[in-house]
């Protein structure tokens, strides 16, 4: 796959407000954008010198609203790529700090989604070599989970 196919600004999506906090704090010259629908902006700027575009969805926002906000932000922006960040893995006994997580799929309940095939090779190539890479499926949970005691 060709690596031009992951163009900047590159989107990421965060869902606490001190992941968004800490974000916005490494963050340079961030431009707030207004987007519908959704409960918090849109953030612009770069990080470690690359243009990135910083959206925070509220955990636990109703799905058909959140479904709204992110309709609305993928026609406005059209993204090559969103990237998902989150401390969830945190409270794992086998995840490390400065460990990716790359989900291949998603469940919630009944529902099952499968994703992110096309970037899997891109993202294993083109990590620095410190970094480590677990691949897996993500659990969705109608609540936040505190703690390793809340988990499955």
């Amino acid at each position: 796959m060709d690596s031009q196919f992951l163009k900047p600004p590159f989107f990421l999506v965060c869902y606490d407000p001190l992941e968004l906090e800490e974000l916005l704090f490494h963050t340079h010259a961030a431009e707030r954008v207004e987007v519908p629908n959704a409960a918090s902006p849109l953030y612009r700027g770069t990080l470690d010198g690359q243009p990135v575009a910083i959206l925070r969805m509220p955990f636990g926002d109703r799905r058909e609203m959140l479904r709204k906000a992110i309709s609305t932000f993928l026609n406005r922006f059209r993204p090559s790529a969103v990237f998902s960040l989150g401390s969830a893995m945190g409270l794992s006994d086998r995840a490390h700090v400065g460990e990716v997580f790359l989900s291949s799929g998603a469940e919630w309940g009944k529902d099952s989604v499968t994703f992110g095939q096309e970037f899997r090779r891109l993202i294993e190539v083109s990590r620095p070599h410190a970094l480590e890479l677990r691949v897996g499926r993500s659990l969705c949970s109608p609540t936040f989970v505190q703690g390793k005691e809340e988990r499955l």
